[in-house]
C-alpha cells in the first residue's frame, strides 16, 4: 500500500464490520475518498485553497498525496547533477526542437530586431531547460530566473494557459501565487515560500523532472509565453534606436542587458548607431565603476597608470552578438593587437587615458 492509501486508512478508518470476508465501509467514507466515480481516490488540486487553513487531515492527506504523485516522477535522464558552482542540476535541452514563437507583432523593423533578439538568446538553452547551479537557484528556458518574476511567470503563465500543466504542477506542490513562489514540503506538511521554496524545488529532481517533461508537452504554448516574458521583462526597454541597428548589434546588447542588466545602460548607447566598442566600453566602464570585484570568474578589470581600462575577459563573455568583437577586430572597425604587441605605451600614455582593452581569445582589442 502506498503511503496516500495508508494514510487515507488512518484518516477515515473503515467500519470493522465483516460481511463475505470484506470490510463493509459507511458511506461517508466513500463520499471523503471518492470522486464521483467510486474507483478514483481522491485527489487534491484543490490544495492551493485549502492546504494550512487549519484542517490537520486535509493537509496530511494533501501531503500524501503530492509526495505520491512525485515518487512516480521517472527522474529525467539529461537532467544531471553538476559539481560547478554552488551544485544543483542542469538540463539544456534541444533548442532546435523549439518551435518559431508568435511575436503577436506585424511590424517588419520589430520582428527584424525579434528574430535577431531570438537567434541570440534561444541558443543558450531549449525552452524546456533548467539549471539550479548557480546564484539564481532557479532558472528557466532562455536565462528567466526565479529569483524574480520571470522565472516566476514561466510556471505561472503556462499553468494559466494550460489546463494539463497546471495540473501537472499542482500534483508536484508547486504554485506561484500573489507573486511568490509556493512549494509544498511534504515532510512537515507546510507550505515553503520565497528563496525556501526555490532552494527546495533547487534539489527535488522529481519536480524538476516533471516541470521539464510538461513544458515539453506544451512546447509552443511555452515558446510563447516565453517570448512574451521577453517582451515584458526586457525588451520594453530597447530604445526606438536599437530597432534600426545592423542584427549583431541587437544580439550584442541585448544579450549582455538580459544577462547583467545592471551593467548595460541603454541610455548610454541608443545614439551608438549600433556601434561595437561603443557597446562594449560603456558595459566594461559601468560593470567596473559598481563592481569592479563581481563576476572575477568572467571579468578582470586592471586600472592601468593612464587612467585606460584593461579587461581581461576570462570566459571569453565578449563574443556575445554573434561574435560582434572578433568580427569589428577582423574588419578593421576596431583595431586588434597580438598580446606580445601590447606594450608600456598603451599602459603608460596620456593619448590611450580614456581606452578600454579588453583581452579576448587570444587577441588585445583597443576601444577608444
Amino acid at each position: 500500500m502506498n503511503r496516500f492509501l495508508q494514510l487515507q486508512e488512518e484518516l477515515f478508518p473503515a467500519d470493522r464490520k465483516k460481511s463475505k470476508g470484506s470490510l463493509v465501509r459507511p458511506q461517508s467514507y466513500y463520499g471523503r475518498m471518492f470522486t464521483k466515480d467510486a474507483n478514483t481516490a481522491r485527489d487534491y488540486y484543490d490544495w492551493p485553497d485549502k492546504f494550512g487553513k487549519g484542517d490537520a487531515n486535509y493537509d496530511t492527506a494533501a501531503s500524501a498525496w503530492i509526495a505520491d504523485k512525485r515518487t512516480s516522477v521517472p527522474d529525467f535522464t539529461g537532467l544531471v547533477q553538476t559539481k560547478s558552482f554552488l551544485g544543483g542540476y542542469s538540463y539544456n535541452g534541444k533548442p532546435s526542437a523549439d518551435p518559431l514563437p508568435d511575436w503577436k507583432e506585424t511590424d517588419a523593423v520589430k520582428l527584424r530586431a525579434y528574430n535577431a533578439i531570438r537567434l541570440e538568446l534561444f541558443g543558450e538553452g531549449a525552452a524546456n531547460s533548467i539549471n539550479t547551479y548557480d546564484n539564481q537557484i532557479v532558472t528557466f528556458g532562455w536565462g528567466f530566473s526565479m529569483l524574480n518574476s520571470s522565472g516566476k511567470n514561466v510556471i505561472k503563465y503556462n499553468m494559466e494557459s494550460s489546463p494539463d500543466f497546471k495540473n501537472a504542477m499542482l500534483e508536484m506542490g508547486l504554485l506561484i501565487k500573489d507573486g511568490d513562489a509556493l512549494y509544498v514540503d511534504t515532510v512537515t506538511r507546510k507550505i515553503v515560500t520565497g528563496t525556501n521554496a526555490l532552494q527546495k524545488l533547487r534539489w527535488d529532481k522529481k519536480v524538476l523532472s516533471r516541470i521539464i517533461t510538461a513544458l515539453d508537452a506544451i512546447k509552443q504554448i511555452n515558446v510563447n509565453n516565453q517570448v512574451r516574458i521577453l517582451k515584458e521583462f526586457r525588451i520594453r526597454y530597447m530604445p526606438a534606436e536599437a530597432y534600426s541597428w545592423p542584427t549583431d548589434s541587437i544580439r550584442l546588447a541585448m544579450h549582455l542587458y538580459h544577462w547583467l542588466p545592471a551593467y548595460l545602460k541603454w541610455d548610454a548607447i541608443k545614439g551608438s548607431k549600433g556601434d561595437v566598442g561603443t557597446i562594449i566600453k560603456s558595459f566594461c566602464k559601468t560593470f567596473q565603476a559598481a563592481d569592479s570585484d563581481g563576476y572575477k570568474k568572467d571579468f578582470e578589470f586592471t586600472s592601468l597608470p593612464n587612467g585606460a581600462l584593461y579587461v581581461k575577459n576570462v570566459l571569453s563573455r565578449l563574443d556575445m552578438g554573434n561574435n560582434a568583437l572578433p568580427k569589428a577586430g577582423k574588419a578593421g572597425t576596431i583595431k586588434m593587437l597580438e598580446p606580445a604587441a601590447f606594450n608600456e605605451t598603451y599602459r603608460n600614455d596620456a593619448g590611450y587615458k580614456d581606452y578600454v582593452f579588453v583581452e579576448l581569445s587570444g587577441k588585445i582589442y583597443l576601444i577608444p
